[in-house]
């Protein structure tokens, strides 16, 4: 009878733990538990983009298109897709293909008219990155398009942020310096502007002209937003309400939509998105509103991977972590009104 006794009383101390861990389903540990141990057929690692009327998205097994069950463009034992860019115009394909015995990893088109069959490699140089955008880079300098048009030359890329059509590059040049770059769709719009060593951890663009850059700041543990140009980084815009989360994320996701005739930047953090109007980037001291409704509640206990726009104004999509994509609509007169649903 004792023993019962006490078999009964540890069933029922286990039982309450688990009410108290439930109170809140969307955070805590019983978030994390439910999460670990729902079943996921893939891995978001990127949004590629729309072709037609199917969206496309890097997994960890391959490439898919939405819905499927199985990627278009699997990896194999021998050999696993790294980063892939959709041509949006023709559905073709480019994959960073990487051996996995020998590390070499080159790039390759796989076209819709081919069923995205893997064939040769574009050339037989190694590559370190592809970019969502169609850029991609090694030792030697920065490329884009299957003919691998060199953009940059003679540089080695310290790391990259992107944005849409837009890419940063913080490089070393033939003399070591530290140089800045902004390429978009091919092009660099914004070349050699004396850098440093400083690592930039988000990036948007506000016009192909004027980006923000965001840092942490280790001695106040902050993360601060610079404008940047052609002139360099700018003294401190703002600061973020808090940290932002990138454990699986390369960066800071973030978006700019408009509303009521100004422009704002979204940013997703720890604590849900931050909201910035950027309208005037001539003011100084501008505010950051964390929010908490709308679109950010939607999307909360989700890492955001990277987001793109849509044909729609003020309507995006948005790669995450654990949930593959997301619609996210900026679209109501009150930015507390906007929404997000999983496609």
């Amino acid at each position: 009878m004792k023993r019962n006794a006490t078999i009964l009383i540890a069933i029922a101390i286990v039982a309450i733990a688990l009410c108290a861990c439930n109170i809140d389903a969307t955070d805590g540990i019983y978030s994390e538990v439910a999460s670990s141990t729902e079943s996921k057929d893939v891995v978001m690692i990127s949004y590629l983009g729309t072709y037609g009327d199917e969206h496309y998205y890097l997994a960890d097994d391959g490439v898919y298109r939405n819905g499927s069950s199985s990627p278009l463009i699997a990896n194999s034992s021998s050999k696993i897709i790294r980063n892939a860019s959709l041509d949006e115009s023709t559905g073709n394909i480019l994959i960073l293909l990487q051996d996995r015995s020998t590390l070499k990893a080159q790039i390759h088109e796989c076209t819709a008219a081919d069923d995205y069959a893997i064939g040769s490699p574009i050339n037989d140089s190694n590559y370190t990155g592809l970019l969502v955008n169609g850029v991609f880079f090694n030792e030697s300098g920065i490329y884009y398009s299957p003919s691998a048009t060199s953009v940059v030359p003679d540089v080695k890329v310290q790391y990259y942020l992107e944005t849409e059509e837009y890419a940063f590059f913080s490089v070393k040049d033939s003399s070591n310096a530290y140089k800045h770059y902004v390429i978009k769709d091919g092009s660099a719009i914004i070349s050699d502007v004396e850098g440093s060593s400083t690592t930039y951890v988000g990036f948007q663009p506000l016009s192909d002209s004027t980006y923000v850059l965001i840092s942490y700041d280790s001695s106040k543990s902050v993360f601060n937003g610079y404008q940047f140009t052609s002139a360099g980084v700018g003294d401190k815009w703002f600061q973020l309400s808090s940290s932002i989360p990138y454990a699986y994320a390369s960066q800071a996701a973030s978006f700019c939509f408009t509303n009521d005739s100004k422009t704002y930047m979204a940013i997703k953090c720890r604590n849900y998105f931050d909201i910035i109007d950027v309208t005037d980037t001539a003011a100084t001291g501008i505010s950051v509103k964390p929010l908490s409704t709308g679109f950010a509640t939607d999307i909360r206990t989700t890492e955001v991977t990277n987001v793109k726009k849509t044909a729609t104004d003020n309507v995006f999509i948005a790669g995450t972590y654990d949930s593959l994509l997301y619609q996210i609509d900026m679209s109501a007169s009150e930015i507390e009104n906007s929404s997000a649903k999983q496609l």
